[in-house]
C-alpha cells in the first residue's frame, strides 16, 4: 500500500501541512501511514546488523509516533481514535500513546505557568477561535493562566460570540505546542479524560 512512501512525505512537510495532507487520505491510507510512523508493521523482522543501525532504527521510531501525535492532535478527536484503533492489534504501546494525549479541554486542568507558556506564542484572534465552542470553565482557566492585557483583549473577542469554523484547527495548534513542550520536559503533563 501507500503507507510507507505516504510515511515519509508526511515526516518531510511542515507539521501543519502534515496534518492537512493526513486528513485528506481516506481511511485505509491513514491507518497505514500510522502504521507505518509508529513502525509496528514488522519492527524487528530482521535483527539490526550493528548498534548504530539499533539506534537509527529506534531514532526513526521516536520521530515517526511523535510525528503521528503531532498529526492527530492538529486533525482532532475522530481522526486519533481512527489511529489509536489501527494501532490496537499491532502496537498497544503506540496505541496507548496516542489515546493518552490530552484533548483541548483537559488543557483547563493544566498548572497556570505551564499553561501561560504553551499559549505565549498564539495571537489573541487564535486563541479566541481554539477557545470559541468551549464552556465557561475552560474558558476561565486559560484566561486565567494569561497576563493581564492579552486575557483582556480575550474577553473581548470571546464576547464578540459565535463558534469560530477555525476553531479545530486552533485547537490542534495549541495542543501540538503543549505536546512538544511536554516532551521536552517543560511543562507537566495532563491526563486525558475518558471520552
Amino acid at each position: 500500500g501507500p503507507g510507507p512512501l505516504a510515511a515519509w512525505l508526511l515526516a518531510s512537510a511542515a507539521p501543519a501541512e502534515a496534518a492537512a495532507v493526513y486528513a485528506r487520505l481516506n481511511a485505509r491510507s491513514r491507518q497505514e501511514v500510522a502504521v507505518e510512523l509508529a513502525d509496528a508493521a514488522e519492527p524487528f523482522a530482521e535483527p539490526p546488523a550493528s548498534r548504530a543501525e539499533l539506534a537509527d532504527r529506534l531514532r526513526r521510531r521516536v520521530a515517526g509516533l511523535e510525528l503521528l501525535e503531532d498529526m492527530v492532535q492538529r486533525c482532532g478527536p475522530a481522526l486519533r481514535a481512527e489511529a489509536a484503533g489501527a494501532l490496537r492489534l499491532r502496537s498497544a504501546g503506540a496505541a496507548a500513546r496516542l489515546s493518552a494525549l490530552p484533548h483541548f479541554p483537559d488543557l483547563g486542568l493544566a498548572d497556570a505557568e505551564d499553561l501561560r507558556l504553551a499559549l505565549s506564542p498564539f495571537s489573541t484572534a487564535r486563541l479566541a477561535a481554539a477557545l470559541s465552542g468551549e464552556p465557561a470553565e475552560v474558558r476561565a482557566a486559560f484566561l486565567d493562566a494569561l497576563p493581564q492585557v492579552p486575557a483582556d483583549l480575550l474577553r473581548e473577542r470571546l464576547a464578540e460570540g459565535a463558534e469560530s469554523p477555525d476553531a479545530p484547527a486552533a485547537q490542534g495548534e495549541v495542543l501540538a505546542r503543549w505536546t512538544r513542550l511536554e516532551r521536552q520536559g517543560r511543562v507537566r503533563p495532563v491526563s486525558s479524560g475518558v471520552r
